[in-house]
């Protein structure tokens, strides 16, 4: 069957008049999406003001402030006193906080809280972010001084009404969250006011830009939660169902997950997390902060703060669960999980029926039918291999892509539009091709019916993503409207060469396909910013698969030719401008590693590094020559690589005399069963961190710090095998000891190691010369550290 002949003119306005809609939909679907960088300039003393957040952030982010150091102590101090001149009671809540998700994470917290009562005491809502930075060089100022400042100038602006609120309004200002949600761990399990707490709003960033996502935490139903996002005017609400189960995918908890985990307590994450170059790095800097970003928590704070102040806490548990989705910033669109299914079988149903009069009509045949899913099914399989294979090169070829520890690179964005905007003109030289065997009407059943195939699978395993099949109605109406269109000019015996491209009907039907754009345009960005760039070649299907639902619009107004060319010409540009920004500078500086160990067992040194490949910094420790040292030759004993840890450099280097902790062991009790031992560990210098090592699997019957139970879910964790770091205790003071109590089976034979780690290599080394401006010191392990270790006779 040959296609719709639609004249093929060189060159028409009208070519260009649909692409250019399509592309300005994407651009405005995506930046539409956060509040202008002035959104809070006021001065106002009601008001919240941007100003006044930006001078608190400037003092809490001067200076990394990670747990135990003294500027963690002046900005625990600040933010007291800031409080306390609101004329609130301010506590400063001292507890050891004890977490075990990978490993055991434990230390001494001190938590700000303070409370606004309401005229109905009993039930609160809390206002959580953290304040103390990540180790050892980040400033912190998105993660999380952002969060914090929000919530200060927040409250103060709410406490400068004069209004009294019902409910109690509660202020957790966490401390050690960046070792393993510990403050909140102290918080919820051993502070009274937790149990009153009914709902959270806690404050986030996993990067320094890009708009503020809604994740909600609840053990049961969404309904009422979403009903009271819904609900409370947000000016910018940018959610969906999908996000959370996004979220768990990700390696990253909150503060908030101990609150439900621990407490039963649900609520709202609120956190931007594009910019993840910066999460954790030197650059995590008040200048690097995007204004729209601190504006969008803002718009957050107020609104739910507003609404849940006065609202009925009571109420918020439900047992079901809703669909929900925001569509630009006009709206929270929900509907229950109960018509995932429903709706699924409606499209099935209505596709099913459209085709069948197709192919009674003679518009489509079975030919074309298997030519549609010819060229979809080339098109879905060239993209993912291009995005794929593309990157894997990319990554090859150019080493700051390799390198990146965040699994986004700083030129991130610039790759993305390379990589979508090559599928675009992939897909749509793969459509050219089967153009004349494609009426109008048979582009579009391929599509639907992966996009039906998709959704069923999204339906039986993750229906929080069931929104996703309202672009296939459209789709269908799309579908039909050309369908009978065909069948009107068959009937009608039209001269081909002279229907009019920009009819009502084509109007229509390109109307009908601009909600495809909206709604998913945003959702394949969000989604690769969160996954990172390994997962690019999900955005490259997935933008071909929203490019095939759109493909008839395209075709209609022969826009075909001039969508592939300037999505060519825009990917090439894209590519350009990414190449030119791929390599390293002071803007982007490159991660760099290296640490000094003491292995005082032997009284042997060296010097190891996680980077990938040496620079001018690493190399004044270890020599080029150490380059092609493979990570398996590093001998685990000396010091137990997990995680993000490998070690792939390392050299012997000078042993200092540095005093080591001191150790007292003590075997508590012995039964058949089991034994415990009490571990005294003092140091004798100022140190940051402590780490217990297995170099065996070693099973732990039970574990406790300075008499602190590890709980999970509200629940002591029982046995457990490990091995590698296994406990992790950051310092709240520099030379703090703790007692461990670890109780082991009868007959266990542990070989236990001590690794004390502190930040000042610099100081203890003065030759050293600094790092030039394009390095940095590399996040997610430990660096500019000097760790000694010794061994535990038991």
């Amino acid at each position: 069957m040959k296609s719709t002949n639609i004249p093929a003119n060189k060159f028409s306005i009208n070519a260009v008049i649909t692409p250019l809609i399509l592309f300005f939909l994407v651009w405005l679907s995506i930046t539409a999406q956060t509040p202008a960088d002035d959104a809070y300039a006021n001065s106002d003393m009601t008001e919240f003001s941007s100003e006044r957040a930006y001078a608190h952030l400037n003092n809490i982010a001067a200076k990394p402030h990670f747990v135990g150091t003294a500027e963690h102590q002046r900005v625990r101090n600040y933010l007291v006193e800031q409080l306390d001149a609101m004329g609130l009671d301010v506590q400063v809540f001292e507890h050891t906080g004890a977490h075990s998700r990978y490993s055991y994470m434990a230390a001494n917290t001190r938590n700000i809280v303070a409370k606004i009562p309401g005229k109905r005491a009993g039930n609160a809502i809390a206002l959580v972010s953290h304040y103390d930075s990540s180790l050892h060089s980040s400033p912190g100022a998105s993660d999380a001084g952002s969060g914090v400042v929000t919530i200060v100038e927040g409250v103060r602006a709410f406490l400068a009404k004069n209004q009294q609120a019902d409910n109690d309004i509660i202020i957790v200002i966490t401390d050690g969250e960046e070792r393993g949600l510990l403050g909140a761990k102290a918080f919820v399990n051993h502070h009274p006011w937790a149990k009153q707490v009914k709902v959270v709003l806690n404050f986030e960033a996993r990067g320094s830009g890009g708009p503020s996502y809604m994740i909600m935490e609840t053990n049961g139903g969404n309904k009422q939660l979403v009903q009271a996002f819904s609900d409370a005017g947000i000016e910018h609400p940018i959610a969906n169902s999908l996000m959370y189960s996004v979220y768990k995918m990700l390696p990253n908890d909150t503060d908030l997950t101990i609150f439900r985990e621990d407490g039963n307590i649900q609520g709202y994450n609120f956190a931007f997390i594009d910019d993840h170059f910066d999460y954790h790095t030197v650059n995590d800097s008040v200048a690097r902060l995007d204004k729209a970003s601190l504006n969008h928590q803002a718009d957050y704070l107020l609104a739910m703060l507003n609404y849940f102040a006065n609202a009925d806490l009571t109420t918020l548990e439900s047992a079901d669960d809703m669909v929900f989705f925001n569509v630009l910033n006009l709206a929270v669109v929900s509907y229950p999980f109960s018509w995932v299914m429903l709706m699924l079988i409606i499209a099935s149903v209505l596709f099913v029926a459209i085709t069948y009069k197709g192919l009674r009509s003679g518009v489509i045949n079975v030919a074309a039918i298997g030519v549609s899913f010819a060229a979809l099914l080339a098109t879905i399989i060239a993209a993912a291999a291009f995005g794929f294979g593309g990157w894997l090169l990319l990554q090859n070829i150019v080493a700051a892509y390799a390198e990146s520890p965040h699994n986004f690179t700083y030129n991130g964005h610039w790759l993305m539009l390379f990589f979508f905007s090559s599928c675009v003109a992939i897909g749509c030289r793969i459509y050219a091709v089967a153009k004349d065997k494609l009426s109008l009407p048979a582009l579009l059943i391929a599509p639907i019916v992966v996009w039906l195939l998709l959704n069923l699978m999204l339906a039986m395993y993750l229906p929080g993503a069931g929104f996703l099949i309202l672009p296939v109605f459209f789709a269908l109406l799309v579908y039909y409207i050309l369908l009978e269109r065909e069948s009107k000019s068959a009937s009608e015996s039209e001269p081909k060469d002279q229907r009019k491209p920009w009819s009502l009907i084509t109007i229509v039907a390109l109307l009908l396909s601009l909600p495809v754009v909206i709604i998913l345009a945003p959702l394949i960005a969000s989604l690769i910013i969160g996954l990172g760039l390994n997962a690019l070649y999900i955005g490259c299907i997935l933008t071909v698969l929203v490019l095939s639902l759109l493909m008839p619009i395209i075709r209609i107004n022969n826009s075909q030719s001039f969508t592939l060319w300037s999505s060519l010409l825009l990917a090439l540009g894209c590519f350009a401008v990414s190449s030119w920004q791929a390599g390293y500078s002071a803007e982007q500086p490159k991660p760099s590693s290296i640490n000094y160990l003491l292995n005082a067992d032997s009284n042997k040194a060296y010097w190891f590094s996680h980077s990938k490949r040496l620079d001018s910094f690493s190399e004044q420790f270890i020599g080029a020559e150490a380059n092609d040292v493979a990570a398996n030759e590093w001998p685990q004993p000396l010091y137990p690589s997990y995680r993000r840890s490998t070690i792939r450099h390392f050299s012997e280097a000078e042993a200092k005399d540095l005093a080591k902790a001191k150790i007292a062991v003590r075997l508590a009790a012995k039964t058949q069963q089991q034994q415990s031992y009490l571990i005294t560990i003092t140091p004798q210098r100022d140190s940051n961190l402590l780490q217990l090592a297995s170099l065996e699997p070693l099973n732990i019957v039970s574990l406790k710090v300075n008499g602190q139970a590890f709980r999970r879910a509200g629940q002591n964790i029982g046995e457990n095998t490990v091995s590698g770091m296994f406990l992790h205790y950051t310092l709240s003071q520099p030379r703090e000891s703790i007692e461990v109590e670890l109780t082991l089976p009868s007959d266990a034979s542990p070989q236990l190691k001590l690794f004390e780690t502190s930040y000042d290599l610099m100081q203890q080394f003065d030759w050293i010369k600094p790092r030039q401006a394009h390095l940095m010191p590399e996040p997610f392990a430990i660096n500019d550290a000097v760790i000694i270790g010794q061994s535990i006779e038991l």
